[in-house]
């Protein structure tokens, strides 16, 4: 896959979400305390983005494993792995939000083998789980007004603050990934990116500490 197409392509693409939400900001302060506030905005950009993670997610695994076939039947759980193989460690990723909170968007998501008949896919163990952002996704996206008997909230309300952060977060990792694998965009450089950067999240405290340098000047 060509640089060019990549950035047009996917890359454009989330730095338009990224905008949308940003520009949410002007009426929900990005904030801890408001991580449980819900919109109607929220509930548009949970499923915009997590739409879009599934088409990333997909693209990711067809490139790394030119034997993936993606049909109906490929969900989270089959890209993911491959997801996982290219890129190892993703589950303990820590990307930096607003260029200073720590977030781990796909923590505890972590696979220990592939999809065939005898040897489906499994999590590595009983503390990893699919991550809380994907399943409020889904809730939103087919049982928006159900009650939820664990949380006791209809399922519209988790298309929150936290859950919008989180997903853009992981959507923000699979790009870079993308830029990283098959656009050769080398993220460990402390060097300004040939791609217009993200303004929301930082790959490294490296680059924080450079964003922070140039904002003080």
């Amino acid at each position: 896959m060509a640089n060019k197409q990549i950035i047009t392509e996917y890359w454009n693409y989330y730095l338009s979400l990224e905008s949308q939400f940003e520009n949410s900001r002007r009426y929900v302060s990005f904030d801890n305390a408001n991580y449980s506030t819900y919109s109607i905005e929220y509930v548009q950009l949970l499923q915009a983005i997590c739409s879009e993670i599934d088409v990333v997610g997909k693209v990711i695994a067809q490139y790394s494993n030119k034997d993936f076939i993606v049909d109906n039947s490929t969900n989270i759980t089959k890209w993911g792995f491959e997801v996982q193989k290219c890129f190892k460690g993703i589950d303990l990723k820590t990307i930096y939000f607003d260029n200073s909170k720590e977030i781990v968007p796909f923590k505890k998501w972590k696979y220990k083998n592939g999809t065939t008949k005898q040897k489906p896919i499994v999590y590595f163990d009983d503390t990893y789980k699919t991550p809380q952002w994907w399943l409020a996704y889904n809730d939103v996206k087919h049982a928006r007004t159900t009650v939820d008997e664990k949380e006791q909230i209809q399922n519209y309300k988790k298309a929150n603050l936290k859950n919008v952060i989180y997903a853009l977060g992981a959507l923000y990792i699979l790009n870079m990934i993308l830029l990283q694998k098959f656009a050769g965009l080398n993220l460990d450089s402390q060097k300004t990116y040939s791609v217009k950067e993200s303004s929301l999240f930082t790959w490294s405290i490296a680059d924080v500490e450079r964003k922070n340098q140039i904002t003080s000047k």
